[in-house]
C-alpha cells in the first residue's frame, strides 16, 4: 500500500529561545503528517515587531519589513520543494526520525551511489513479487564490482555520474576479455541494457540530470543467433516420441502446449490456472510485459487439457508446477527448476530420436512463429501473437524458408532450365 503523506509549512517566531538582544529566532515550520520540523531562516526580530496572525513581519520592524517576509517565504519555498522531491524519490519512509529527515532536507545528497540505488531498485521489485527481474538487477550489480574490483582492487561504491560514455567504453573491454565465448556480444547485450534501466530509473527520479546521457554514443551491439526452428519432420518425431519416464513425459506435453498456445513462454506457461479458461478461450497477463492476451482453445490443446485435469485436484495452477500454497518466490523457484528438469528430458529425447541440435523449450515459440510466417501471416500480426513491442524484436525470431521452399518457388515460376 502507498504511503500517504500530509505536508503543510508556515514561519514561526520560536520564543522557546531569546537571544542577547531580545529577539526571537524566526524559522520555517514543516509538519509532516502530524510531526512537526523547524528549521533556522538565520533571521531574528523583536516579538513586537511580529503579526502571529498574517505569519509575517510588522512595519514596525526596523528594516523594510516586505522585503524580508519576501526572504523567508522563498526559503520557506525551498525548503518544501526539498521535501517534495524527496517524497517522490521514496527516499523518506514513516519511521525515519525528525532529525534524518531534517538532515537530508538541509544537507540533500548531491550524490547517488550505483550500489545503493541498484539496491533501492531491487527491494521494490522485491516489495511486487518481481523476483526474476529482482534477481537479473542483482547480476548487474554482481558483474559491476567484479569490473570495479577488477580497475581498483575493491569493489567500494561509486556515484552513478560515473558511468559516462568512457565507462561503458571500459566495461565492455572488461567484459570481452573475461567472456571470450561466442555469444559474449549478445551477453553484454544484456548487461548494457540493464545499465541503461538503471541510468533512466534514476533520471525519473531526479537523481542524476536529464542530460546526463552515456548511451547517447554508445550503441548496444548484438549478433544474430541461429535460428531455433524444427523441421516439421523432426516435430513430427517428438509426438511420437516414447517417453521413458515421467518427465520426458510432461516435456512433451510442455512443449506442444506452448506451441499450440501462441508459442506462450515456460514462466507463462507454469502461472497459467483453471480460472484463466472460460468460454473456450485461455486468457493470461503475461509476465514479462503485463499485457494481457487471449487465444482459443484447439482440439490438440483440448488433449492436453484434459489429461492435466484429471490429475490436478485442488491445484488451481493448470500443469501442476506450481502449487497453490506455494510463496511467491517458491513458485520462482519452482518454475526454474522446472524449467531445468524440462531441458534436459527435452535433450534426452533429441538424442532418443536422432533430432540435432538438440531441441530447448523456446524452439517452441520460435517454431511457432516461423510456421505463422510459412502460412503467409503478416509479421505485423505475428508480432501481436507473440506480444512483441517492435517488429524488429519478431523478424529476429522467423526462421529464413528452407532452400528447398526456396528452389521449389523458383522451379515452379521460372521453370526447369534443363
Amino acid at each position: 500500500m502507498t504511503q500517504k503523506w500530509y505536508v503543510s509549512s508556515k514561519l514561526v517566531l520560536d520564543k522557546r529561545r531569546i537571544k542577547k538582544d531580545g529577539t526571537y529566532p524566526l524559522k520555517v515550520r514543516i509538519i509532516l503528517n502530524g510531526r512537526t520540523i523547524d528549521f533556522s531562516t538565520g533571521e531574528s526580530i523583536l516579538e513586537k515587531d511580529w503579526n502571529q496572525s498574517a505569519k509575517s513581519i510588522k512595519k514596525s520592524w526596523k528594516g523594510n519589513s516586505a522585503r524580508l517576509t519576501k526572504k523567508l517565504k522563498v526559503q520557506e519555498s525551498k525548503f518544501l520543494e526539498a521535501l517534495n522531491e524527496l517524497l517522490d524519490q521514496g527516499r523518506i519512509s514513516e519511521n525515519m526520525k525528525r532529525s534524518e529527515i531534517k538532515a537530508l532536507i538541509v544537507k540533500p545528497q548531491t550524490t547517488t551511489n550505483t550500489f545503493v540505488f541498484i539496491n533501492q531498485i531491487i527491494a521494490n521489485l522485491s516489495a511486487q513479487q518481481k523476483i526474476g527481474t529482482a534477481k537479473y538487477y542483482r547480476q548487474i550489480s554482481a558483474s559491476i564490482k567484479r569490473f570495479v574490483k577488477f580497475y581498483r582492487n575493491r569493489d567500494e561504491d561509486f556515484p552513478l555520474e560515473e558511468i559516462d560514455y568512457n565507462w561503458l567504453k571500459k566495461y565492455e573491454l572488461w567484459y570481452y576479455s573475461h567472456n571470450t565465448a561466442e555469444n559474449s556480444v549478445n551477453g553484454l547485450a544484456v548487461y548494457m541494457r540493464g545499465i541503461r534501466a538503471i541510468i533512466n530509473k534514476a533520471k525519473k527520479s531526479k537523481l542524476l540530470s536529464y542530460d546526463h546521457v552515456p548511451f547517447y554514443y554508445y550503441k548496444i551491439k548484438t549478433r544474430k543467433t541461429s535460428k531455433r526452428v524444427i523441421p516439421k519432420k523432426d516435430l513430427e518425431k517428438l509426438k511420437q516420441a516414447t517417453p521413458n519416464n515421467g518427465w520426458q513425459k510432461r516435456s512433451i506435453d510442455y512443449f506442444f502446449a506452448s506451441y499450440f498456445m501462441w508459442g506462450i513462454s515456460f514462466i507463462d506457461l507454469a502461472y497459467l490456472k483453471w480460472e484463466d479458461i472460460s468460454q473456450n478461450r485461455i486468457t493470461y497477463v503475461r509476465r514479462k510485459t503485463n499485457k494481457e492476451y487471449s487465444f482459443g482453445v484447439i482440439k490438440p490443446l483440448q488433449i492436453i487439457l484434459d489429461k492435466y485435469r484429471l490429475v490436478s485436484g485442488n491445484n488451481d495452477y493448470i500443469f501442476g508446477i506450481l502449487d497453490t500454497e506455494m510463496s511467491e518466490a517458491q513458485k520462482y523457484r519452482s518454475a526454474k527448476n522446472a524449467l531445468k528438469r524440462y531441458n534436459k528430458a527435452l535433450k534426452a529425447l533429441s538424442e532418443q530420436e536422432g533430432i540435432s541440435p538438440p531441441i530447448t523449450s523456446y524452439w517452441a515459440r520460435h517454431t511457432f512463429a516461423t510456421t505463422l510466417k510459412r502460412a503467409g501471416i503478416p509479421v505485423a500480426q505475428i508480432k501481436e501473437m507473440l506480444g512483441h513491442e517492435k517488429e524488429s524484436t519478431t523478424q529476429t525470431y522467423l526462421d529464413k524458408f528452407d532452400e528447398s521452399a526456396l528452389d521449389e518457388i523458383n522451379a515452379a515460376i521460372i521453370g526447369d532450365r534443363s
